[in-house]
């Protein structure tokens, strides 16, 4: 089950950095929140079957989140305020 967890998180990784590669931000909202429900689907993973792994994982795939949702806020004010995108 791991790895196919694993696979899946690549995979995701993958989609997200090339949207922030090609500067293309209108799919952003929805990789954090798939990246929400990866963080609550592998929570409850984890209580299930007390594998510490997927604490792991959680922990690396917040990683990625907190600053992804930086990131939208940043871009939503300047939207707001109709400056340039970051």
């Amino acid at each position: 089950m791991p790895r196919v967890v694993g696979i899946f998180m690549i995979a995701l990784g993958g989609v997200i950095l090339q949207f922030v590669r090609a500067r293309d931000y209108r799919y952003y909202r929805y990789a954090i929140i798939a990246r929400i429900f990866i963080v609550l689907a592998l929570t409850a993973l984890y209580f299930k079957a007390r594998d510490p792994l997927f604490l792991v994982l959680d922990t690396i795939v917040l990683v990625g989140l907190l600053p992804s949702i930086y990131v939208a806020v940043l871009i939503a004010r300047n939207d707001t305020m109709g400056g340039p995108h970051p």
